[in-house]
């Protein structure tokens, strides 16, 4: 029980912000690297799972899968959810972060410009 609730929460963990961007339609000020490296642990998590000892000489690898089920599923649908945030980032709102990083340098240029003008 409290391993599927584990899994219920974990998994829940990336709904409100995949929700938020969807609501904001951006991904602004969400660092792809956290994703990304909570995707490569959870994809290693399930082959480690796979390939443990405990699996690869269990005479009833049926029983060993279904008591690892909250953990894979868990992870395999952390992935999926990761997976819909590359998404998110790279193809539904890439232009709007190709917008507001021209707007970032154009005020970058504009508070130079600022700076360098002549107090009266």
């Amino acid at each position: 029980t409290l391993s599927w609730l584990g899994a219920a929460f974990y998994v829940g963990a990336r709904i409100p912000q995949l929700w938020k961007n969807y609501e904001r339609k951006s991904t602004d000020g969400i660092s792809p690297f956290l994703f990304a490296t909570t995707l490569l642990a959870n994809v290693t998590y399930n082959i480690s799972i796979l390939t443990s000892n405990e699996f690869l000489e269990s005479p009833d690898r049926k029983a060993f899968l279904l008591n690892a089920m909250p953990f894979i599923l868990g992870c395999t649908v952390t992935i999926f959810f990761d997976m819909v945030y590359f998404y998110q980032h790279y193809v539904l709102y890439a232009k709007d972060m190709q917008l507001r990083a021209f707007e970032r340098e154009h005020e970058h240029h504009e508070h130079l410009s600022d700076e360098n003008s002549p107090l009266l």
